[in-house]
């Protein structure tokens, strides 16, 4: 899946201009990265490289699925009705083929603004989450594909250890 999905998916998704791209992992057993050498090739086939980096410990805020994903199916789920356990999961499994793009575009773009935040605190969870008025931004063409991060905030981190 990582080879003939993930990675191309990847590639497609960020600029051209990106040659490093840093895939977080939750640290599960199940989820440990392999060092399969198909993986490792195809990490690095289109001339970019894409490479894994641990999710820290106990940190929901950098949970993709915390952060809004689970909430973005269960608002689907929960609109369909059920009466049996077989009916639960057959609505969970269709809520999560239909959640739309553009759901889960906003849980990536929050996503980016969180690690703004951890580092504008010195890597803190005591921070206030900016609002980013994506919707008003969609609708007047200017959402940006992804979030920059300031260069001061880079560079202090960057003096932090962070």
């Amino acid at each position: 899946m990582l080879v003939d999905q993930t990675f191309p998916a990847i590639f497609e998704k960020f600029p051209r201009n990106v040659q490093r791209i840093v895939v977080q992992h939750d640290n599960a057993t199940p989820h440990a990265v392999t060092t399969d050498p198909a993986v490792v090739a195809a990490s690095a086939s289109d001339g970019r490289r894409i490479v894994f980096g641990e999710q820290p410990a106990n940190s929901p805020d950098l949970n993709i699925l915390d952060l809004g994903f689970f909430n973005s199916i269960q608002a689907l789920q929960q609109k369909m009705p059920a009466y049996t356990v077989d009916e639960l999961i057959r609505n969970v499994e269709n809520a999560f083929t239909n959640v739309p793009s553009v759901s889960l575009d906003n849980v990536f773009y929050t996503l980016q603004s969180v690690m703004e935040c951890i580092l504008e605190t010195g890597g803190s969870n005591k921070y206030k989450l900016k609002h980013l008025g994506k919707e008003a931004k969609r609708r007047r063409g200017e959402l940006e594909e992804s979030l920059t991060c300031s260069a001061d905030t880079y560079l202090a981190a960057r003096l932090a250890g962070l």
